[in-house]
């Protein structure tokens, strides 16, 4: 990535796909967003796996609220979701959630 951004070129597309599932997962919340940001921005090219994959992800990495904004891109690009994602948003439901905010370390809070 830093040779890319040396040469001032944007990093393929396809790039920001796998970053965005790389850093969602791995809840590295300010990168992931920065990654989906720029989907969201081109979401046009965007097919219907990779559309799942990162609403998989999302939902792997606990960022439900963004994976429920992508679905509906989803659903406005003309594809529906999978049995597997519909299954993985109600057990994202099912159990609490949260992620910690810098908030709560400061006031000693978990």
């Amino acid at each position: 990535m830093d040779k890319i951004a040396e040469q001032s070129e944007a990093p393929p597309f396809k790039v920001h796909v796998s970053l965005c599932r790389m850093y969602a997962r791995a809840g590295v919340e300010k990168k992931a967003l920065q990654a989906l940001g720029v989907l969201e921005a081109k979401k046009e090219q965007l097919g219907r796996e990779e559309f799942e994959q990162i609403i998989d992800s999302l939902v792997a990495g606990r960022f439900v609220q963004d994976a429920r904004k992508f679905q509906g891109l989803t659903e406005a690009q003309g594809f529906t979701m999978s049995e597997k994602l519909k299954i993985a948003f109600l057990a994202s439901q099912s159990f609490v959630h949260r992620r910690p905010s810098s908030l709560n370390y400061i006031i000693g809070g978990v």
